[in-house]
């Protein structure tokens, strides 16, 4: 093979590899699940289409209010829900609890839900004679106070174990709101249609597609509230134990060492599964790769047989 045909292919391969590359990065970037829950979703495709007996009937075919791709291009990238769960042991009980209420109150945050047990239940651990206390909270925060909070609370006592959380629902949310907007204009205009109606059949059917539509409207209404909630408040769980006596475990070098080992593993588990589907998304292009270079290759051998 000549100097200037591997030339060309080494061109070649390297701008199909960039291209590739490119594309699929980009494809990662943006590859956002579209689908909207699946209460929602059902609710509003359940195709509720009235039946009619004449061909000229005024009554539209009912709307599922499917919603076009452009509610989706206009989606508020905000909107997530938050939470988190924290587990704590303290071997000063009311010190710590006191504290937890004091930062609940300076975070502007409420308590929705609160179960303490005083020793009288199976839950508190039992050491000689004394019984331990311990006590269930789920707090709603401000999303803005979320971060600062969960940070507070977990210097309050000895954390034992931490969980978070961010879900984004921002595709969800839009599609709600897109299909409300479609459901209230269908109402206007099936309003307008009953005031033309002028059979008792057109005015029952017409009325039955509007109890339809508010229905559906209300319900992704309600979705809607809900969700505002959980993005405006996010949610914290937290449980706090007494015990006798707090022992904070250092770990060892041995510990540190294993820790840093299944990390590797993880991070290498990883790294295989992105070059794997790396290799799979670039398999057209190769593809292609090989055909051009079938076709470079046919035309310089002709031109030789020529000459």
């Amino acid at each position: 093979m000549s100097k200037k045909l591997k030339g060309i292919l080494i061109i070649t391969a390297i701008v199909i590899f960039i291209v590739s590359a490119t594309i699929y990065a980009n494809y990662n970037k943006g590859g956002r699940n579209l689908g909207i829950a699946n209460g929602s979703t059902n609710s509003a495709g359940k195709g509720q289409t009235p039946s009619t007996s004449k061909s000229d009937s005024i009554v539209p075919p009912y709307d599922t209010g499917i919603v076009s791709q452009e509610s989706y291009d206009k989606q508020d990238p905000t909107k997530i829900i938050k939470k988190s769960n924290v587990t704590m042991q303290t071997d000063n009980y009311v010190t710590s609890l006191k504290n937890i209420n004091n930062l609940i109150k300076n975070s502007s945050a409420m308590i929705v839900r609160i179960q303490e047990n005083q020793g009288n239940t199976y839950e508190i651990v039992e050491t000689s004679d004394k019984k331990y206390r311990s006590i269930d909270m789920i707090i709603k925060v401000p999303k803005d106070n979320f971060d600062n909070l969960n940070t507070e609370l977990k210097k309050t006592a000895n954390v034992i174990s931490y969980y978070e959380e961010a879900q984004d629902i921002s595709s969800t949310y839009s599609d709600i709101e897109a299909k409300i907007q479609s459901y209230t204009l269908q109402e206007a205009q099936l309003n307008d249609l009953l005031k033309k109606a002028t059979t008792a059949k057109d005015l029952l059917e017409i009325s039955n597609q509007i109890q339809n539509v508010i229905q559906q409207r209300e319900y992704l209404q309600r979705q809607k509230n809900s969700y505002d909630n959980q993005i405006e408040y996010s949610t914290i769980t937290l449980r706090l134990t007494e015990v006798q006596s707090v022992e904070i475990k250092e770990k060892n070098m041995f510990n540190r060492m294993k820790d840093a080992f299944q990390s590797s593993l993880s991070q290498m588990k990883e790294m295989g599964i992105a070059i794997v589907m790396f290799i799979v998304y670039t398999i057209p292009y190769l593809i292609l790769f090989l055909i051009i270079v079938l076709i470079i290759y046919c035309i310089i051998k002709l031109s030789k047989k020529k000459k």
